[in-house]
């Protein structure tokens, strides 16, 4: 009995945009899925992807492996992983820094090309349940094609289309891995920094770190070059949640090492100014200390 090669789908919904703009975008959908950033594999697509349309919808197909290469591969999204299980034992310490270098030069490709993500949680993880895939983890969010492959607009157009087109959503208070700015319509790649840095915390801690609207509250600050930027409202939003700091990930686990610890919470800090400048310094300040990492 053969099986289907297992296959990562993007889906860029058109429906409601003019004729214009639709081209501009499945033109630099096919574009980018051209280039090495695939769907943040870092392997280039080949002759057994597609790009599909169908009913105003661009559909961009990966992949991940052949029928005879998938035997004992079991692919799973995080959270499913994670949710109500024993943790895994393959999923170490050490495992989880690998991850965080892999994940980070990902979204480092993304940001050399304009595309912000916002977010990086659980169930847009694609992971394998034994650890053996060899392209886990993979990026399940569905970003839109990056501005620089949008033909016939000059760059800074291309730049403000694309974000009137694909605004990041706000998402929720509670979402454990937002950035505080996130919340209040603000982003940049230090906003990334912190979503990545969260997804790390929660992957060694075995817990997610606190919410960042709570996180503001307990600290009764906001950064300083943005604090004026925010409406009322949103500072008001901040009296009714319960105050909570951030517990250091070595509360948690005794054994982390001190630098691992330090660059967690460099990348967890609520002032965007406080954090790496860029997911690729992070990559690097994990890479630094990836021999030091035991179990």
């Amino acid at each position: 009995m053969t099986t289907a090669p297992l296959v990562a789908i993007r889906e860029i919904v058109l429906t409601g945009l003019d004729a214009h703009r639709q081209a501009c975008i499945e033109t630099a959908g096919v574009e980018e899925f051209i280039e090495p950033i695939g769907l943040g594999s870092a392997r280039l697509a080949n002759e057994k992807d597609r790009v599909l349309f169908e009913r105003g919808r661009l559909y961009l197909v990966l992949q991940l492996q052949s029928r005879q290469a998938g035997k004992d591969i079991e692919p799973t999204t995080l959270d499913d992983l994670l949710d109500g299980k024993p943790w895994p034992e393959w999923l170490s310490i050490a495992r989880v820094v690998q991850w965080g270098v892999q994940l980070g030069r990902m979204i480092a490709r993304l940001h050399r090309m304009g595309i912000i993500l916002g977010e990086i949680a659980p169930e847009t993880l694609l992971v394998d349940k034994q650890g053996l895939a060899p392209w886990a983890p993979l990026l399940l969010m569905c970003w839109p094609p990056a501005p620089r492959f949008w033909d016939g607009l000059p760059e800074e157009e291309a730049y403000e289309t694309y974000r009137q087109t694909f605004p990041l959503a706000r998402g929720s208070k509670q979402n454990a891995f937002l950035a505080p700015e996130l919340l209040y319509g603000l982003s940049d790649e230090r906003t990334d920094v912190y979503a990545l840095g969260a997804m790390l915390y929660m992957l060694v801690t075995r817990v997610a770190p606190i919410a960042a609207m709570r996180r503001l509250q307990a600290s009764q600050t906001l950064w300083p070059d943005e604090k004026q930027a925010l409406p009322l409202r949103a500072v008001e939003n901040l009296e009714r949640y319960e105050g909570l700091e951030l517990i250091p990930p070595r509360f948690w686990r005794e054994e982390l090492s001190v630098s691992l610890e330090q660059i967690l919470l460099k990348a967890l800090a609520l002032d965007p100014h406080e954090r790496y400048e860029s997911v690729f310094s992070l990559v690097e300040a994990l890479e630094a200390i990836e021999g030091e990492i035991q179990g």
